[in-house]
């Protein structure tokens, strides 16, 4: 069986994704911004990183699906909180260690995604900003 992302199981990674980010205030951003909020261009560079790790991890994914415990849910949720550096890892859940320590390295590899609110009230995420160049308007505002 070879595992593929679904929607589901990205959009939850998304839907996480805005939770542990925060505003200037603390607050989380998924408490003001919903999935529709993000830039396209964030949402390819995320979907690109999950399709990666997926890749990556094949092998240990496929097997950890076959347990009732796992979903691919739960795995890029694990992925996202490992990667984002908040103290969860995946040996902290019902897995062999040594397969734990495998995802938890290739996750960390992938660096702390930073999303952030742009002066234009869009969700990014650093590193993956479209070009200033390209002439762009997303949800109906210029944002080049």
């Amino acid at each position: 069986m070879k595992t593929a992302l679904t929607d589901i199981a990205f959009n939850g990674y998304l839907g996480l994704a805005l939770a542990l980010a925060t505003l200037d205030d603390g607050e989380s951003l998924d408490t003001v911004y919903e999935i529709e909020n993000i830039h396209p261009s964030a949402i390819a560079r995320s979907k690109e990183d999950c399709l990666a790790f997926i890749e990556q991890n094949q092998i240990v994914i496929d097997y950890l699906i076959s347990d009732e415990y796992w979903s691919l849910d739960k795995i890029m949720a694990d992925f996202l909180l490992v990667r984002s550096r908040t103290g969860i890892s995946f040996s902290d859940r019902p897995i062999n260690l040594a397969l734990a320590m495998l995802l938890d390295t290739s996750a960390s590899k992938f660096g702390n995604p930073e999303f952030y609110v742009g002066d234009d009230g869009i969700v990014y995420l650093s590193g993956s900003e479209p070009p200033l160049s390209d002439a762009i308007t997303f949800q109906g505002v210029d944002i080049a």
